[in-house]
């Protein structure tokens, strides 16, 4: 089975289905709501899952009921948590996206605890910032646990 660790975002994704995208200070009604968990770090770790790899998350969620729900989300998708932080006093990242009948859309996000912890990675020198060094880590990066090694180990991707 292939191993695979994301390191990512992990957002709650309120979508709004609308009849077409509002136009600068418009209000569109008759909309339906759908809340779901994302960010593409958890989005890539479900997926990985889903198509049959051991997956690992590393990440941050807040401190309140979006960040719990995402990490019991995960676990029972199979996911290990284990490295997803919970960083208290802040909100779990979320996201704001408007789409209409053709599938465009239109996203604002708050990202929250995403960019709040601080990582030390194996082989790099120095503390680096998750919001600002590796803000696309899910993408630019992969992690894989080699032998008997129980920590993952970041390799460009």
């Amino acid at each position: 089975m292939p191993r695979v660790c994301v390191i990512g975002s992990a957002n709650l994704d309120y979508t709004v289905a609308l009849p077409r995208l509002p136009r600068v200070g418009e209000t569109v009604s008759a909309g339906t709501l759908l809340i779901n968990r994302g960010g593409k770090g958890a989005n890539q770790a479900v997926a990985a899952r889903r198509l049959g790899a051991e997956v690992r998350m590393i990440g941050c969620v807040g401190d309140d009921e979006a960040g719990g729900d995402m990490r019991r989300g995960l676990a029972a998708e199979g996911i290990g948590v284990d490295r997803l932080a919970t960083v208290p006093g802040v909100a779990t990242g979320t996201a704001l996206i408007f789409v209409d009948r053709e599938g465009r859309n239109m996203i604002g996000v708050a990202p929250g605890a995403n960019h709040s912890s601080r990582w030390r990675w194996p082989g790099v020198g120095k503390t680096r910032s998750a919001g600002r060094r590796w803000r696309s880590a899910s993408s630019r990066f992969r992690c894989r646990w080699s032998g008997g090694r129980s920590r993952p180990r970041a390799v460009r991707g």
